[in-house]
């Protein structure tokens, strides 16, 4: 804060001025007061820009926009008068601490600060963007951490005197190292890049530094363009994956301010007064806030002791405000309303930025044989049931082709299924139906296994009425028929039979850790996989569920959650979307697709999101195989595209695009292959 100078004005409009606050490319922000002695920080634009009209009507619209902006975490526009000789705009004034300043003063925050201010900016960012506005240039100086808690402000702004601000014919373009890469390119910007400054931001705040490091102008925009970020010094896994999602180079894949505010729901700590952070920096703001104002702004005892709304910080002091700069209206519609940003990204494409996934290719594909359901792979081989295409046929094949070449291994006629094969060990079991001898003796359907080395039929098993496909578990096949039966893999001896009396509907079969769950209706049970006999039961309605252990389950229910439940017992439950596909599990995490396009992987400990990973919606609500995993990397498919998804770092490695729906998908000699009509196989660039 400076006194005034003989150059500044000493009122603007009904407001006394009475020092300085900070100064920007397009005008001064001055600490006033109102009539009332109410403190407030006033932005007055230079007189040169004054004279523009075109730059007085941006400034008209800017006004306009920013008045829509209200909410808990942003700074909302009190007055302006656009038309005055000199046009200005207030905010209110309350002293607090950038959170640059915190930073560097004060060292990275800790993970649970981090997260709380993480959902402050977040739900900060919603609320701009549901008014139908874009920041444009979100950094650590725009955030203010007052008594209040944290708030966003300057929103609208991107002064072009500011440290390090770029400016380009007719408008600024933001803050290396926290703007765009679209931004930094010159197109047009949208809610997605003031979600990527919003991991920039986060970014500094977990690691004490930025996350694409500092250096001379034409360095800072090469390494936003081109390079990835630095993510290392952020502690916490989850964290630093919602970090590198809002970092996404592809606009199309970064999360909305809407979806970070649902990963954000479970944190915990409300970035509410100044509780949330650390103690030595919440006595900071505490003691900038007992600091008396310049002796110049003689303020009533009544209103010093007002809770006043929240100022931005300039040299140390909030200066509130809105709308020196390019103030950008988003996609407003004709009645001058302005919808939400989509839930569900659209289909993600790299740009001449070199944003978005690198694109994966076809390794080959068998255009003569109709995939009949998703493939099931070995080390080095796939199995797939499929046709001649002739939908009015009974005939079939069971086919083993090489992953890595597409050759041909074996095919074995077999009676017409459209249900995914089992695999376990040297032994494939394939349902088919029974023909007409078979449906004469009540034998509908049959289970067949057959040699993975050269095809040949080991057994037979006769069914009455499958309704799901089987699965492999502990040395048996499972399948429900009428009975959940069990047979020896080896020799198709029925090992053990449970009835299904109390499933009041169709059972959804799932196995893992010796153990195999029933879901049926609104119940679902943990049997032993070699004997059948029941160890628990949950009440619940399920779609999908994956097991670690016997003791373990993780199920989709129908309220679009991912339910944690152990021995009988909920342990967790979160938010997950509408998930069909049964889930997979990885180190100590929980990793589901839902139908609307994304990854997201959950702490398997404590229900916590760590990161969404948008990839493209599609694909059939009954699919029942689940996204194929190799290693650290999810293959999902979506769109009629395969995605591989980093699970270690969450985020999108490549992408290879089939143009056709993809039923299911497995994983083998660093192959997917892919039922999608034909069998296909893809991999990485």
């Amino acid at each position: 804060m400076e006194r005034l100078t003989p150059d500044d004005p000493v009122r603007i409009g009904p407001h006394v001025l009475v020092a300085r606050l900070g100064a920007g490319g397009m005008g001064r922000v001055y600490l006033g007061r109102t009539p009332a002695g109410t403190p407030i920080a006033v932005k007055v634009i230079h007189e040169h820009l004054a004279r523009d009209p075109r730059f007085r009507a941006r400034f008209r619209r800017e006004v306009a926009n920013a008045r829509l902006v209200s909410g808990a975490f942003t700074a909302p526009v009190l007055e302006a008068d656009p038309e005055a000789p000199t046009p200005w705009l207030a905010t209110a004034y309350l002293p607090g601490l950038s959170l640059q300043e915190a930073v560097r003063t004060h060292g990275p925050f800790p993970v649970e600060a981090a997260l709380a201010l993480a959902a402050g900016l977040a739900e900060g960012l919603d609320s701009i963007h549901r008014a139908g506005v874009v920041h444009r240039d979100l950094k650590p100086s725009n955030v203010l951490l007052s008594g209040e808690g944290p708030r966003i402000i300057d929103f609208g702004i991107a002064r072009a005197a500011d440290d390090h601000a770029l400016t380009r014919p007719g408008g600024v373009l933001g803050t290396p190292g926290y703007m765009s890469p679209e931004q930094a390119a010159g197109r047009e910007v949208g809610p997605a890049g003031d979600v990527f400054a919003l991991g920039a931001v986060l970014g500094f705040t977990a690691a004490g530094r930025r996350v694409f490091g500092d250096g001379p102008l034409p360095v800072m925009v090469h390494r936003v363009l081109h390079e990835d970020p630095d993510l290392d010094g952020i502690p916490d896994a989850f964290l630093r994956g919602l970090v590198a999602d809002c970092l996404a180079r592809d606009p199309a894949l970064r999360p909305t301010s809407a979806m970070l505010l649902d990963r954000l729901s479970w944190t915990g700590t409300a970035p509410v007064g100044v509780g949330w952070l650390p103690a030595p920096l919440a006595e900071a703001v505490r003691d900038r806030q007992a600091r008396p104002p310049p002796a110049t702004l003689m303020l009533p005892r009544r209103v010093r002791r007002r809770r006043l709304l929240i100022a931005g910080g300039l040299a140390g002091v909030g200066a509130a405000g809105a709308g020196l700069g390019e103030l950008t209206a988003w996609r407003r519609s004709r009645t001058g309303t302005s919808p939400r940003a989509p839930e569900t990204p659209a289909a993600a494409g790299g740009g001449p930025a070199g944003g978005g996934p690198a694109e994966g290719r076809v390794r080959w594909r068998l255009r003569d044989q109709r995939a009949e359901a998703a493939p099931v792979t070995d080390a080095r081989t796939a199995y797939a049931v499929t046709s001649a295409g002739d939908l009015m046929g009974a005939g079939g094949w069971l086919l083993a082709v090489d992953a890595r070449t597409g050759k041909q291994r074996w095919k074995r006629d077999i009676r017409r299924s459209s249900e995914r094969a089992a695999l376990a060990g040297d032994t494939v079991v394939a349902l088919e139906t029974g023909g007409l001898r078979g449906a004469a003796r009540g034998a509908r359907w049959a289970l067949t296994a057959f040699d993975t080395e050269n095809g040949r039929r080991r057994w037979t098993a006769p069914l009455t009425a499958p309704v799901r496909p089987p699965i492999a578990a502990d040395g048996l096949v499972i399948v429900a028929a009428g009975a959940l039966m069990a047979f020896d893999l080896r020799t198709g001896a029925e090992r053990w039979r449970r009835s299904l009396g109390w499933a009041g509907s169709p059972p959804v079969l799932a196995a893992g850790g010796g153990a195999l769950c029933v879901l049926a209706g609104e119940e679902f049970r943990v049997l032993e996989a070699a004997s059948g006999a029941t160890m628990w039961t949950h009440r619940a309605e399920g779609r999908a569920a994956a097991l670690p252990d016997a003791g373990t389950v993780y199920v989709t229910g129908l309220g679009n959650r991912l339910h944690a439940v152990r021995q009988g017992k909920a342990v967790w439950s979160a938010q997950a979307g509408k998930v069909v596909r049964p889930p997979v599990l990885y180190g100590d995490a929980v990793v589901v697709q839902d139908t609307a396009g994304f990854v997201r992987a959950f702490d398997r400990g404590t229900g916590r999101q760590r990161f969404a990973v948008p990839v493209e919606a599609g694909g059939a609500e009954t699919a029942t195989s689940p996204p194929a995993r190799a290693g650290g990397t999810l293959y999902a498919p979506g769109g009629g595209a395969v995605h591989a998804v980093d699970l270690d770092r969450g985020r999108l490695l490549w992408r290879a695009r089939l143009d056709a729906e993809i039923d299911g998908l497995a994983a083998a000699a660093g192959a997917v292959v892919c039922s999608a009509g034909g069998l296909v196989a893809v991999t990485g660039p």
